[in-house]
């Protein structure tokens, strides 16, 4: 029932925000990123991917925001696949809104955050003489939110580099420093 209630509430803050803009809507630009991410214990640090895309700005009393959405994947790997092996790894589905700090100048600081979901899952698989190979999973949906903060600069007309920390709090809490390229498809 919260969680229903919090959705009512972002959607109506959203078109309410929307009724004040000034709002360009369209696909602006698409990319890809590569992280250190390092998720809350017992889980060890690891390298997480993912893409990401830029959906538009919206103006509300001269403030400049970015929103946008991003799929991200990480994975973690323990023990020897000979004996008992164990995989970690969760996928992060997740629109975003960034507050651009400075819109005039080639480097553009931005702080964001979201919320979305997170499909996270735990294989574990053992080999035994005795027993034969055996192998249990389990997986769970989790709401997420997290916040952001970061920077982005043109490296050419149509390309943009950027990097970014996010702390996102769910199921796992991870903490991530990702950096990427946007290939921008229109301003």
């Amino acid at each position: 029932m919260k969680r229903i209630v919090l959705t009512a509430a972002i959607v109506i803050a959203l078109f309410s925000v929307n009724a004040m803009a000034q709002v360009t809507f369209g696909l602006k630009s698409a990319g890809a990123h590569l992280g250190f991410v390092m998720p809350e214990d017992p889980i060890d640090n690891t390298i997480g991917f993912g893409i990401q895309s830029e959906f538009g700005t919206f103006k509300v009393n001269n403030l400049d925001f970015t929103f946008g959405a991003f799929i991200n994947y990480w994975s973690k790997t323990y023990g020897d696949p000979t004996i008992v092996e164990t995989t970690y790894s969760e996928t992060t589905f997740a629109p975003f809104v960034h507050y651009n700090l400075s819109a005039n100048s080639k480097f553009q600081p931005y702080v964001g955050g979201g919320f979305g979901f997170a499909r996270n899952s735990a294989d574990i698989s053992s080999k035994n003489i005795y027993l034969g190979a055996t192998s249990y999973s389990t997986s769970d949906t989790d709401f997420i939110f997290f916040g952001l903060a970061g920077a982005k600069m043109a490296i050419s007309p149509t390309l943009e580099g950027f990097s970014e920390v996010r702390y996102q709090m769910g199921d796992i809490d991870v903490f991530s420093i990702n950096v990427g390229v946007n290939y921008l498809l229109g301003k």
